[in-house]
């Protein structure tokens, strides 16, 4: 079950969209206190993680092609 999902049916307010709803999720997972049970909150760190590896190596590849583009003949 997707996080989203996890925590819909928990009854934890997660905001659509990606960036927001990754930084809800890590506030959530960052009080001791939230009602996230301990079963699932690593597996669930881990997944908030590599969702920012994956957005910091979508920017590195976005600065790339975009110095690609800007060095090309064709513009």
């Amino acid at each position: 079950m997707p996080c989203a999902a996890f925590a819909a049916s928990s009854a934890w307010a997660v905001p659509q969209g990606a960036r927001t709803g990754v930084e809800a999720i890590s506030r959530v997972l960052a009080d001791p206190n939230s009602a996230v049970p301990g079963l699932i909150r690593g597996s669930m760190k881990l997944l908030v993680e590599e969702i920012r590896l994956l957005e910091a190596r979508i920017a590195q590849l976005e600065r790339e092609l975009h110095e690609v583009v800007k060095h090309s003949p064709a513009y």
